[in-house]
């Protein structure tokens, strides 16, 4: 059962960027290309992807750095006059350490992924036995994986009240990803 708590929190919003912004501290990465899903690090300035991958920015569609305080997101919107996409990336930030209270809900979605396969230069393979796997960094698989031990998405869902005194769901973050026991 979930359980409603309560945070200081404030949302920023981002100015436009044509490039990635560079943040100290550390941070978790999910990428997702037109191409791909990238899942990496961000640490004191520096994106870390399999192999020292470099980000296309042109080919971002989203993008979450995160951490259990803060969370930037970018997405790509459409071009304002004409068809087709931006080029640049349009953001948010939000803060939980700052700003006024709110309600939140915490949550954790399963990733795919029983069994590692194929580790190398700081990855591994995750994969389910249908074959559907992810490859992320090896040091988020802290202990040992397999249909009882998991990948956890975490994700904080902020609720509103509404007039009549209802809640409603009005933003979410991602806080981390991390090895959980699955119930």
């Amino acid at each position: 059962m979930y359980k409603i708590k309560l945070t200081k929190s404030e949302i920023k919003k981002e100015k436009m960027i044509d490039k990635l912004p560079l943040l100290q501290g550390e941070y978790q990465v999910m990428a997702t290309m037109f191409d791909e899903i990238l899942f990496g690090e961000l640490k004191d300035n520096r994106y870390q992807f399999e192999n020292d991958k470099e980000l296309n920015f042109k080919k971002i569609q989203s993008i979450r750095i995160f951490n259990k305080d803060e969370e930037y997101f970018y997405w790509r919107p459409a071009k304002k006059e004409g068809f087709g996409q931006s080029d640049k990336l349009r953001g948010r930030r939000r803060v939980d350490t700052e700003g006024g209270d709110i309600k939140y809900i915490e949550a954790s979605q399963i990733l795919f992924g029983v069994r590692k396969e194929e580790e190398r230069d700081g990855y591994v393979d995750i994969v389910e036995d249908r074959g559907f796997g992810l490859r992320v960094p090896t040091q988020w698989i802290t202990g040992e994986l397999g249909k009882e031990n998991r990948l956890h998405l975490i994700t904080r869902n902020y609720l509103d009240e509404w007039g009549n005194g209802q809640l409603s769901y009005c933003d979410h973050r991602f806080v981390s990803i991390e090895l959980k026991e699955t119930k």
